[in-house]
């Protein structure tokens, strides 16, 4: 597949497994939950193959370990202002699972200034879009150290 095509591919899947993730937490759908954890294996399949399969692997598992790491840091930081999770309301969940999306974006449109190579830039790129889903669920590693 052409990777200038991939990336809208990679993008989709992320994004619909995003969604079903935030779904299953917002709701408390035991149902949608068990879908997701059922889907898991596929995905992470999907995630190995784009991540260490592909031209410039390293790029790639850059951009990914970057992405989680400003993700995991952005959760201390809302579990430092706000406090522990089991107070918050419905909404709270709701703009943090937003607020918490802000640096894969932020690093996805300024991947063009950390490479000049179009193929690193495609490579950091989908590392990025990847990470999506592990940025939400981040919380729970954050939590581990700030708790």
């Amino acid at each position: 597949m052409d990777e200038k095509k991939s990336l809208p591919i990679i993008g989709l899947v992320a994004t619909a497994y995003t969604i079903l993730l935030l779904i299953g937490i917002m709701t408390g759908d035991d149902d949608i939950g068990e879908l997701w954890f059922g889907i898991f294996p596929i995905f992470l399949i999907f995630v190995v193959f784009n991540l260490l399969g592909k031209k410039d692997s390293a790029n790639a598992m850059s951009g990914f370990v970057l992405s989680l790491l400003l993700s995991l840091v952005t959760w201390i930081m809302i579990f430092t202002l706000f406090g522990d999770p089991w107070h918050w309301e419905g909404f709270d969940f709701f703009g943090m699972f937003v607020v918490i999306i802000i640096p894969p974006f932020l690093l996805y449109d300024s991947v063009d200034v950390i490479a000049k190579d179009s193929e690193k830039i495609k490579a950091y790129k989908r590392g990025i879009l990847i990470s999506i889903p592990f940025c939400m669920i981040s919380f729970v590693p954050a939590g581990m150290i700030y708790f």
